[in-house]
């Protein structure tokens, strides 16, 4: 029997209404499809004030840029490189474009969004990298806009966070300057069993089993 967690009123609503948009369908396109709706859903207006762009250049995933309208600092953009979550396998650069779009308004940054391949058609290390080539051209100035080199960041939320823990890493093993920040929000950073994962096996919304289809999808 799964176990009863103590939700507040406000949580177990947003369970409810997330739940509301699973399907039964077990294909990963009508996974995909579930998710995009529910995302959809829960996207508010975006803020006013900002200049939104998307870039297909040649070498790089899909890229959306979100930055203040009007002209660009002297020294160039602060700039944000985000990574979307969705288990590895879920997301694209509709999905998380709320976070995105928040975090250029209220900071006054550029943030560029990077549309990764996902798993398990491709499996790790493809949005490895190209979170790297993402990062490569933001900082090198390539994507069009005047980019400060000194104030760059990388953020992603769970599969995101782990790609931009792992980017910060392979910066590092490469020799590579460091971002001057890393927000990681609810990463997945580990496969171990810890106290967390097996008091909340069955958790809503994110399971244990759940968590191994999206890791074994990833490194199989």
């Amino acid at each position: 029997m799964a176990r009863e967690y103590p939700l507040s009123p406000g949580m177990a609503a947003f369970v409810a209404r997330t739940r509301a948009f699973a399907t039964a369908e077990p294909s990963l396109a009508a996974q995909r499809a579930a998710y995009s709706r529910m995302a959809a859903a829960f996207t508010p207006p975006r803020p006013t004030g900002l200049r939104v762009s998307d870039l297909a250049l040649a070498g790089l995933p899909p890229l959306r840029l979100f930055r203040p309208a009007g002209t660009a600092p002297a020294s160039g953009w602060a700039a944000l490189l985000f990574l979307h979550g969705g288990g590895w396998m879920l997301g694209d650069l509709d999905s998380h474009a709320f976070f995105c779009a928040e975090l250029a308004a209220r900071l006054g940054l550029l943030v560029a969004a990077a549309d990764y391949r996902l798993a398990p058609e491709h499996p790790f290390p493809a949005a490895l990298q190209d979170s790297l080539a993402a990062w490569r051209a933001l900082r090198d100035g390539t994507l069009g806009e005047p980019i400060d080199r000194t104030r760059l960041a990388v953020a992603g939320d769970s599969a995101g966070g782990n790609l931009a823990a792992a980017l910060c890493l392979a910066l590092r093993d490469a020799g590579e300057a460091q971002p001057r920040a890393q927000a990681l929000v609810y990463p997945a950073l580990g496969d171990e069993a810890t106290d967390s994962r097996v008091e909340c096996a069955d958790a809503p919304l994110l399971s244990a089993a759940d968590m191994r289809v999206c890791i074994d999808a990833y490194l199989p």
